[in-house]
């Protein structure tokens, strides 16, 4: 992976970040449920910025090790404003951490990875915050990313042993898992 394509990638979290940060800010009321799941706006956002403190912290571990203890979590209560400028810090802090992470992990796919899920989640949230950004508004980069990341998914599902069929006992009561391959007579 060249130091080129992941300062796309670092470009592309940037700007999906600033979009966000541009919804944020106007929206009316966090506490109003996303479409993504059954928490509310600011829970959504607060997870994000979260998520973005972890993978900052990664980053500054692979130099500092201690530094992986320093990950700040969005704990209190955000209105818009604030917690736009919270993802504006988290975006200028993840791009400092990739500028200044060892060559070593900035080589190979397992940044790309962690980068194209960083941005495949910004953009889930985005449009899980119902607010008028829906799946046609997203880049090509986003979409890219966001393909990898099921792909992945699919990837790792199709690892999994397959699930047991529940079998009813002799009185149609609750069964009990038939082993994969074996059946009962």
């Amino acid at each position: 992976m060249s130091d080129d394509a992941i300062d796309a990638l670092v470009a592309a979290i940037g700007a999906a970040l600033d979009r966000l940060a541009a919804t944020v800010r106007d929206l009316d009321d966090l506490d109003a449920p996303s479409r993504s799941s059954n928490a509310s706006r600011r829970a959504l956002l607060r997870g994000l910025a979260t998520h973005l403190a972890h993978v900052t912290a990664a980053l500054r571990s692979c130099h500092a090790p201690e530094a992986a203890l320093t990950c700040t979590r969005t704990d209190e209560v955000l209105e818009g404003p604030a917690l736009a400028a919270t993802l504006v810090e988290r975006s200028r802090q993840l791009r400092a951490a990739v500028r200044r992470a060892p060559a070593p992990a900035v080589a190979g796919s397992a940044l790309r990875d962690e980068l194209d899920a960083a941005l495949a989640r910004i953009e889930i949230c985005h449009v899980g915050l119902d607010a008028g950004y829906d799946l046609p508004d997203l880049p090509e980069r986003s979409l890219d990313a966001c393909a990898r990341v099921t792909d992945a998914a699919a990837q790792l599902r199709d690892l999994l042993p397959p699930r047991p069929r529940i079998r009813p006992t002799a009185r149609r009561g609750p069964g009990i898992a038939s082993p994969p391959g074996r059946r009962s007579s």
